[in-house]
């Protein structure tokens, strides 16, 4: 007699296969899970009462894991961050190449500009003062003549020291906070020399080197106590006069001029001897002035700003007045 079979998946199938006489059968792609094949069979007419039963399980692949999917994602957001890292680095170097070699070039534009500055201007100059000095010397002047000799030559002598000035602040050697005191120092050193006034200087340190300052600013810085230092002489009556630097916190440098002169209302004076000059000065910088003076009492002039190390002006402290 035949032997009929019939079978199904549990967990797959629903209802069981037809009878039939094959003893196999095969399945393709069985999604991953847990199943019991289950068969039966009649013989001679008569359902058998055992069933075989075979339990299995197919695992799920590596790659349709959720911890692979969650490694994969992972993976691709790590490598995104990795590509963005590279290309900002890649960015950031570039602008940093692109900076170092335009300030060279700025370095060596600044420094041609100063040697042909020189030569044409401050050649020049001295060669006016110089003809006027022979003019003197060989001419029968009159008083009128002589007065007007007279105001070519201060004239030429006070362009020739603004001239100076410019060449100093062009040469990028002279960007350090170093030589710009150092530059504040000796022109209060010459400008003192010959009277009877008394100019100190506290506070010149190897320190300030690490310190740099764009050319507009350190010329900034320069004008305000040259300004500063020639009241002293022409207004102040003053015996003594100090000039002090510090650096408070923060890299905030602090510069205090101090005479013992006759002093000003301040009030009274508002609009002259350059004090608005220094004012404006003073917010070019990013800074404060102040000036604290009294009759016969002296003046304070009393200057801060921000100076980074790194030479980057980002000056914070708001100018008020």
């Amino acid at each position: 007699m035949q032997i009929l079979y019939r079978y199904r998946i549990d967990g797959l199938d629903v209802a069981w296969s037809d009878w039939s006489p094959a003893n196999s059968v095969s399945y393709s792609a069985l999604p991953p899970g847990k199943y019991v094949f289950q068969v039966q069979c009649i013989y001679n007419g008569t359902v058998s009462e055992k069933e075989l039963r075979y339990s299995f399980e197919i695992i799920t692949p590596f790659q349709k894991t959720r911890w692979f999917r969650y490694t994969v994602l992972g993976a691709c957001i790590l490598l995104g961050i990795g590509l963005q890292y590279v290309f900002n680095s890649r960015k950031e170097r570039r602008q940093r190449l692109l900076a170092k070699l335009r300030s060279e070039e700025q370095a060596k534009v600044r420094l041609r500009t100063a040697e042909d500055f020189h030569d044409e201007i401050g050649n020049k100059l001295t060669r006016i003062n110089v003809l006027t000095n022979v003019l003197r010397s060989k001419a029968a002047l009159n008083e009128e003549s002589q007065r007007i000799l007279n105001q070519i030559e201060d004239n030429t002598a006070q362009l020739y020291g603004g001239t100076r000035d410019i060449l100093w602040s062009l040469k990028p050697s002279n960007d350090n906070l170093f030589e710009i005191l150092h530059r504040i120092k000796e022109f209060g050193d010459e400008l003192f020399m010959d009277t009877d006034v008394q100019f100190t200087f506290t506070g010149s340190d190897e320190k300030w080197r690490k310190y740099r300052l764009p050319m507009d600013m350190s010329r900034n810085l320069i004008m305000i106590f040259k300004e500063a230092l020639n009241n002293c002489l022409k207004y102040a009556g003053a015996k003594n006069v100090s000039l002090k630097v510090n650096i408070r916190n923060r890299d905030v440098l602090q510069l205090v001029l101090t005479d013992n002169g006759r002093g000003f209302d301040i009030r009274s004076v508002k609009k002259g001897n350059g004090l608005n000059n220094m004012q404006v000065r003073a917010e070019r910088l990013k800074g404060r002035i102040y000036v604290d003076s009294r009759p016969q009492k002296g003046t304070i002039i009393s200057l801060t700003f921000k100076v980074p190390p790194d030479g980057k002006w980002s000056g914070k402290i708001s100018p008020k007045r």
